[in-house]
């Protein structure tokens, strides 16, 4: 879903500085068996537009999760947590192709001769007291755990375990859940916003 324009080299503007002077000075380049002077020059540009391996269905791309209500009592200690919530990202039109990415997580190497591999980023704030938790507004004490459907947890703003797609339709899982933090509980509604990526390997 990204659509990218690779530049093999980008000039500086001192080095196209550095090139009119050399060409004021008389300096004579050769291009196609001809003879270039002066101010002339040239560029080679190339680039590549490439198709994503599966496309995010449009209901996928904007929802709301509701969290279920939490008591204080749930959440006296550093680590309690309440009720997960699960919610999920729909692909479609997954190709057939190969797939190969390197998971940091473990340093393993995982490969496909007919999957795709997606791993995900999920950006958020992360609180200032539990940094893998994404910070919430409005009632303080709790963060949000996010997690993959093998319960891998997801921090804010770093990449996630890869995950085969299988050809055709699939989904991904996931789950929403408040987690006690180490700073003073203080009750009351509250909300987060969380941006995410899909990168396709």
């Amino acid at each position: 879903m990204t659509t990218c324009l690779h530049v093999r080299r980008r000039i500086k503007p001192s080095a196209l500085l550095l090139m009119a002077a050399f060409s004021g000075s008389g300096i004579t380049a050769q291009h196609n068996g001809r003879e270039v002077q002066g101010t002339a020059g040239w560029l080679h540009v190339s680039g590549v537009m490439q198709e994503p391996a599966c496309h995010l269905a449009m209901a996928s791309r904007w929802q709301t999760v509701t969290l279920a209500p939490v008591g204080t009592d749930r959440l006296k200690r550093p680590g309690d947590n309440a009720e997960a919530t699960p919610f999920y990202l729909r692909l479609e039109g997954c190709i057939r192709s190969a797939g190969e990415v390197a998971d940091s997580n473990n340093n393993t190497v995982l490969w496909s001769d007919w999957q795709p591999i997606a791993t995900l980023t999920f950006s958020g704030v992360a609180d200032a007291s539990t940094p893998s938790l994404f910070k919430v507004n409005g009632a303080e004490g709790i963060g949000l755990r996010l997690r993959d459907s093998s319960g891998n947890a997801l921090l804010p703003g770093m990449r996630s375990h890869p995950q085969f797609l299988n050809p055709g339709d699939d989904m991904l899982y996931f789950t929403l859940t408040p987690e006690r933090t180490a700073a003073p509980l203080l009750a009351g509604s509250y909300s987060a916003v969380l941006d995410f990526q899909i990168h396709y390997q």
